[in-house]
């Protein structure tokens, strides 16, 4: 014993494969992939072994990969796979552990039972599967099906895996069918907490892939993720996903604590670490997020998702090669994946590479011509490089489709000072969420001249989120307060406001944040109290990083107090300049996608 205790063990690897569906009709997929999920979930609760993530296994799904390859790609010791057969309410699983190295199997088994107690027989194979590997039961976690998220309802599991067969699609079609299960499912077992957990996903995913408004779901997101913990509080997959709601509706400190819980709870879970990520990312965390970021991607290396999130981190610790060499590594894979040009658009229009960016936000529009959100990014990228009527034109194109998000973003961005067109659109935000009435009010108010009710409307705005725990958007609206603060004469009020945002902006640099928006942030502030020297200091690394938005920079009353300082003047026209090159770069682009005619070819 002492030997091996002086020795440390590495800790076992396993990946656990797609089970063989063998009930003779495809039919059955569903089941024996969902089979598959829950007992790699299972798995990956036990402590002292790590699990392959789920995509990541799934990704040799019907493949005749090589066992030894297989494992070399997962960077794992040993494979479980296994075969389902399933007629009426009996179900035969078969399962055996080959060790990569040999091809010796170190265990095997078969279990004959009826589907009703198909809880407790995964729960029976993940011990058994411990054991082999471990050499002791290790039985962490409860036993039994309730605790574990489970049912005894054969018909409501079903009904469960099925939904989670439609999730994948991320088709709007499938994901309604997806939600229309899951409700069957909970109808006939209302305390099944992966069901609970299932349907806030599948509602979160509804939203993102329908375009919704958030304001929309939100209610019951929460709703349904805060029953599935308070059902199975101990099961790291109902913790991870009322983590998710909560970032969901921009709650990112919650959501970092509820993380934090998840990952404690399973430290294998690279779903959990996914969203641990992000939230330490939201809440200004760099250096920790990225941490993370590399457990995760060590956990689930074929993630192709995970990999792309985790672009936007590489570009806030100033990482850009990194970032594109992965967007870039997944475009390799699939030259027309979505998401893989999404994101390398996204690298390219985060650090000002505008002329690289929108070609490739074409060639999604061409794919999905309803992306309303990068219609608004082509819009917001040709403003700052001036052409203001192409802009608008952008923006009344994706207020066909979210008439209400295109309000919020042409208030957000356009409306300073708010010009008459602008003001047409923003008056859609009246209808909107109450927080969005009252930023509509504000920039509406502003448009009037009337100071006193813009302030009166923004310190509103600021209160809801306060009120909603949401902290998106926070540091944008305080400084829109502290700029009429300071317009009406109230320089206390003003510093008042910006003393939290500016020492937020100052701790997310310190924690490694190299990009644009911290600086660009502190340059307004700074700019606003009159400090010329550092606003100059601020505003040359947010250019530097990116930072195009010369339109901002002189007429929204931010910089109002240093505009006539002579380093801010060379910053201008020399960002002026620039501008203007890269224009001529982004309506070449835009001509040879047909969007805009040929100069040339007019007479």
């Amino acid at each position: 014993g002492s030997t091996a205790e002086a020795t440390e063990p590495a800790t076992p690897t396993i990946a656990v494969l797609p089970f063989v569906n063998m009930s003779g009709s495809e039919d059955n997929e569903y089941f024996s992939d969902g089979l598959t999920e829950t007992l790699l979930h299972r798995l990956s609760q036990q402590a002292g072994l790590r699990v392959a993530a789920r995509t990541s296994s799934f990704a040799f799904k019907d493949k005749d990969s090589d066992i030894s390859e297989i494992a070399d790609k997962l960077v794992v010791d040993n494979v479980l796979e296994g075969s389902v057969q399933r007629a009426g309410n009996q179900v035969r699983i078969t399962a055996q552990i080959i060790q990569a190295s040999d091809g010796f199997h170190l265990w095997s088994a078969t279990y004959d039972r009826e589907l009703d107690n198909i809880f407790a027989v995964q729960d029976e194979i993940a011990g058994e599967v411990s054991e082999a590997l471990l050499g002791s039961l290790l039985a962490s976690g409860p036993e039994g099906t309730q605790e574990s998220g489970g049912t005894t309802n054969a018909e409501a599991y079903d009904l469960y895996l099925q939904a989670l067969a439609r999730n994948r699609d991320r088709t709007e079609r499938s994901l309604v069918e997806s939600e229309r299960l899951l409700r069957r499912a909970l109808d006939l077992d209302p305390d099944f907490a992966l069901a609970w957990s299932a349907l806030a996903e599948t509602l979160m995913d509804h939203a993102s892939v329908a375009g919704m408004d958030r304001f929309e779901v939100e209610e019951d997101v929460l709703a349904a993720a805060r029953r599935g913990v308070e059902l199975a509080p101990e099961f790291s997959r109902t913790v991870t996903t009322l983590g998710h709601a909560q970032l969901f509706i921009f709650q990112h400190l919650s959501a970092r604590e509820t993380f934090e819980r998840a990952v404690s709870l399973n430290p294998n879970d690279a779903w959990a670490l996914s969203g641990l990520k992000d939230s330490l990312f939201s809440t200004g965390d760099i250096a920790g997020a990225i941490r993370v970021t590399q457990r995760a991607l060590a956990l689930d290396p074929l993630d192709t998702q995970l990999r792309l999130n985790s672009t936007y981190i590489f570009i806030t610790a100033g990482q850009i090669d990194r970032a594109i060499e992965i967007a870039e590594s997944v475009l390799a894979e699939d030259p027309d994946s979505v998401n893989g040009l999404s994101a390398l658009a996204n690298v390219y229009y985060r650090t000002g590479g505008y002329a690289e960016a929108v070609p490739l936000y074409l060639r999604v529009l061409e794919v999905n011509p309803n992306y309303a959100n990068y219609m608004l990014r082509i819009a917001g990228m040709v403003w700052e490089l001036g052409q203001k009527d192409l802009a608008l034109q952008w923006v009344d194109r994706a207020a066909e489709l979210v008439p209400g998000f295109a309000a919020r973003y042409t208030a957000m961005f356009f409306c300073t000072p708010p010009a008459a067109r602008c003001a047409e659109r923003v008056h859609l935000m009246l209808e909107g969420s109450p927080e969005d009435q009252a930023f509509g009010r504000a920039v509406l108010a502003e448009h009037r001249e009337d100071t006193e009710e813009a302030m009166k409307n923004q310190l509103e705005v600021l209160r809801l989120a306060t009120a909603r725990g949401s902290d998106f958007n926070m540091t944008m609206h305080t400084a829109h307060a502290a700029r009429l603060a300071d317009a009406l004469g109230r320089p206390e009020q003003r510093d008042e406001l910006l003393a939290p945002l500016i020492e937020q902006q100052e701790r997310e640099i310190k924690a490694g944040g190299l990009n644009q928006y911290e600086h660009f942030y502190l340059a307004q502030a700074y700019a606003l109290k009159g400090d010329a020297d550092r606003a100059v200091e601020h505003l040359a690394e947010a250019i530097e990083n990116g930072a195009r938005y010369l339109d901002w920079y002189r007429n929204s009353g931010f910089f109002d107090a240093v505009l006539d300082d002579s380093r801010i003047i060379e910053l201008l026209e020399e960002l002026e300049k620039d501008n203007e090159r890269e224009w001529q770069k982004v309506k070449g682009a835009l001509v040879a996608a047909g969007q805009i005619p040929d100069p040339l070819a007019t007479d």
